[in-house]
């Protein structure tokens, strides 16, 4: 447990760090336009945009989404991401034991466990139903859209790189557990380099 604890960390630190870059560079430049609704027609918009998906049809493109890519994207990072990034927290016994009343706000430690694991599952949810749209609008053209900026790009780059990545994450992923399942204080001693700082570093106060 404690080793899974401290790959969690890792991967965390990671994650924190490229979302507030990420969120940064919306913020700063007009592109946080693409994603944030600035009216309620959005609503009945996505709504059309859903039945069209159930009848298993692609609805007409937005600019760059359509209403519904626009508000699973909006949720996913404004209010889902900070959800999972309070729950995550409110985990933590140091901070419930210098804050008892933050624990409080989510019934206790098992309810706050329990709304961290469904934050876990939407994210699930939300990759799968992702990459069945990304195939359902043209794996090609899409990628080519998220790797290299532009549909018009090399479609067969786009797919070569793409999997690539996937490839590299799965490799990881299996030499990791091998080197967790056969070594796993030489790993944890690793992991510990940074984790131990960050950890005092956020919480030591």
């Amino acid at each position: 447990l404690g080793l899974g604890r401290h790959c969690h960390f890792w991967s965390v630190a990671g994650w924190l760090i490229t979302g507030l870059i990420y969120v940064a560079c919306l913020l700063v430049t007009p592109q946080w336009r693409r994603l944030v609704p600035t009216s309620w027609e959005i609503v009945l918009n996505a709504w059309s945009a859903l039945m069209v998906y159930l009848q298993f049809r692609v609805p007409p493109s937005g600019d760059p989404f359509n209403p519904l890519q626009q508000l699973a994207y909006f949720g996913l990072i404004f209010i889902l991401t900070p959800f999972q990034i309070i729950t995550g927290n409110a985990m933590s016994p140091a901070l419930a034991a210098r804050f008892p009343w933050f624990l409080k706000l989510f019934g206790g430690r098992q309810s706050v466990r329990s709304l961290h694991f469904v934050g876990i599952c939407l994210y699930i949810l939300f990759i799968i139903i992702h990459v069945t749209v990304v195939i359902r609008h043209g794996f090609g053209s899409e990628m080519a859209r998220i790797l290299l900026g532009d549909e018009s790009e090399s479609h067969r780059l786009a797919v070569t790189l793409g999997l690539a990545g996937i490839a590299t994450v799965i490799f990881f992923h299996i030499v990791a557990t091998l080197l967790s399942l056969r070594r796993p204080m030489k790993v944890k001693k690793r992991l510990e380099v940074g984790i131990d700082r960050l950890r005092w570093l956020l919480f030591h106060h």
